[in-house]
């Protein structure tokens, strides 16, 4: 599908996080009286017009495709493999992030001093450090543990587990990351084994309405839509003067997000905005 070539990350995201194995951005650039487009790529495994149908929807919602290709409809093609079980990993580099954070991936060596090495497989599961919603929850993480120790965490949508096994390694003494995704929870412990974390951070397979304890830090990179359904939930289980650090909400829906967590009597901290996603701390 064409998109604005300054979207084509957030698109691709958008897409794996509905299932899809990889994406692929062809060489070049169109221009158009709406700027410069570029054309991506997905592959699924498998994908049923009703899959397909719903991943459009999603795309409307998120506003990062125009609606003229969404109006034309997404291609589905049949294809033979592109080979993604190996090629994606040439683009999976060590990453630094904040002042204290290199990601890594498994086959890498890289190391640098006063950073902690966090090793992550994505496997299928979101979260490697590169999409500017994830660096900028681990930097406001850095900044939250700069400030104040915290010997508690909750990961909300753990995805690959990054932000849980980042959360550990930088301190916090009990970190439980949660998923409803029982692909994405394997694909945590498995990372949390690969960083030698396995026995200290909890993967648990629940949904946010379902934790009983209570915190002294929550994250959660999750779209807009729902994190404005679990404010309650996040009052619920956040200690007095506690943090909550929000993601994966698109720079023109924070207002909206603010709007609900103030309602709940939820004090905004700091805004971080990175390529047109806000990240939002706020106290309890």
């Amino acid at each position: 599908m064409p998109v604005a070539a300054e979207r084509a990350d957030d698109v691709a995201v958008l897409l794996m996080l509905h299932g899809a194995l990889g994406c692929a951005v062809e060489s070049g650039r169109a221009r158009s009286r709406h700027g410069s487009r570029v054309r991506l790529e997905a592959f699924f495994e498998r994908l049923s017009v009703t899959k397909l149908r719903r991943i459009e929807n999603a795309l409307a919602s998120a506003g990062i495709v125009d609606s003229k290709t969404l109006k034309a409809g997404l291609r589905l093609v049949e294809v033979t493999d592109p080979g993604w079980a190996s090629a994606w990993k040439e683009r999976f580099k060590p990453l630094k992030i904040g002042r204290r954070v290199l990601v890594v991936p498994p086959w890498s060596e890289a190391f640098e001093p006063g950073r902690i090495r966090v090793i992550i497989d994505p496997g299928q599961a979101f979260g490697t450090g590169s999409h500017p919603t994830t660096a900028s929850v681990l930097r406001e993480i850095e900044a939250e543990l700069d400030g104040r120790p915290i010997s508690s965490a909750l990961d909300v949508g753990t995805g690959s587990g990054i932000l849980a096994i980042a959360l550990k390694l930088l301190g916090v003494k009990r970190v439980i990351g949660i998923d409803v995704d029982r692909q994405a929870l394997q694909n945590a412990r498995h990372n949390a084994r690969l960083n030698g974390v396995a026995r200290t951070v909890r993967f648990l397979s629940m949904s946010l309405d379902q934790v009983a304890d209570t915190f002294e830090l929550i994250v959660a990179n999750i779209c807009a839509s729902t994190l404005m359904s679990m404010a309650c939930d996040f009052k619920r289980l956040l200690a007095n003067s506690s943090s909550l650090i929000l993601s994966g909400i698109l720079k023109r829906e924070a207002d909206a997000v603010l709007e609900r967590y103030r309602a709940e009597g939820f004090i905004p901290v700091r805004a971080r905005d990175s390529r047109g996603w806000s990240t939002l701390v706020l106290r309890a």
